[in-house]
């Protein structure tokens, strides 16, 4: 398997005034049986929804790889299956 350093950022797209927080970000590939990252995140505040993207290779632009739709207060998952 060829590694790959990936740098993560997550936006909570806001829907109002409202003050929400993604925090608690937790990346973890599901290797030897599976390719796929799970990118798990708490939000705390109103429901939003937030894209997820990623660097890697020392690519200039992040690339998008995933948005959690109407993302709830709690813990939420972003699946990503390069």
């Amino acid at each position: 398997m060829r590694s790959v350093l990936c740098l993560l950022s997550i936006l909570a797209l806001l829907p109002g005034k409202a003050e929400t927080t993604v925090s608690d970000v937790v990346v973890n590939q599901r290797w030897p049986w599976s390719e796929k990252v799970d990118v798990d995140f708490t939000l705390t505040g109103e429901k939003a929804d937030v894209d997820v993207t990623a660097t890697w290779d020392g690519q200039s632009a992040p690339v998008l790889i995933g948005t959690a739709f109407d993302a709830t207060s709690g813990l939420n998952r972003v699946t990503w299956d390069p």
